[in-house]
């Protein structure tokens, strides 16, 4: 065998032996643990409100300063939604109890900003992120509440929140109109 031969056999496997020992100590290398973290999307929302109370047994007489607060985790598209009914005090098990007895909606007076749609709904235009509140939805002081004779009228103020992202979730899902991220009209 010739010297160059040699020096080239003695290249091929000291080449040989950095490539399996690189690789090796590569495979046995401990990485430190990486936890991946997923935080899914909690959408959810409460209404905030001053109730004034009055009357023995007590009720409600008014409400004021109504507005949502976004409790869930990502922004989120509001709507409230209002509804009356009477209730009348029945003294043989001592609670309120529904009556039958036609409603009517007490006058609301709301704000410029919301979105009217059917059925007393209204729409929050823009997303509220995590921990904020919508504006007041009631532009006057309170909603008073009536009464006649044994009855009291009864206003409960439902909020629901949607996903602000992707958009199509509230048209789909409440078939509002948004244009550039802004709820412009409701069904």
């Amino acid at each position: 065998m010739t010297k160059k031969q040699w020096f080239m056999i003695t290249l091929v496997v000291l080449s040989l032996i950095a490539t399996v020992g690189t690789a090796y100590a590569l495979m046995r290398k401990e990485t430190p643990v990486v936890e991946n973290t997923f935080t899914p999307a909690v959408v959810q929302c409460e209404v905030h409100q001053n109730l004034t109370h009055g009357g023995t047994p007590k009720y409600v007489t008014q409400h004021d300063d109504i507005r949502v607060k976004n409790t869930g985790n990502v922004a989120a598209y509001v709507r409230i939604r209002f509804v009356s009914y009477w209730m009348a005090y029945n003294d043989e098990n001592d609670e309120w109890e529904i009556v039958p007895k036609t409603s009517v909606m007490p006058e609301l007076h709301i704000e410029n900003g919301w979105i009217q749609g059917s059925d007393y709904t209204y729409y929050y235009p823009t997303p509220i992120a995590p921990d904020a509140y919508t504006s007041f939805i009631i532009n006057t002081e309170a909603v008073p509440l009536a009464t006649d004779g044994d009855y009291v009228q009864v206003l409960e103020v439902f909020a629901e929140a949607i996903q602000s992202l992707p958009t199509d979730a509230a048209n789909s899902s409440w078939g509002v109109t948004l244009i550039d991220g802004t709820i412009t009209a409701a069904p």
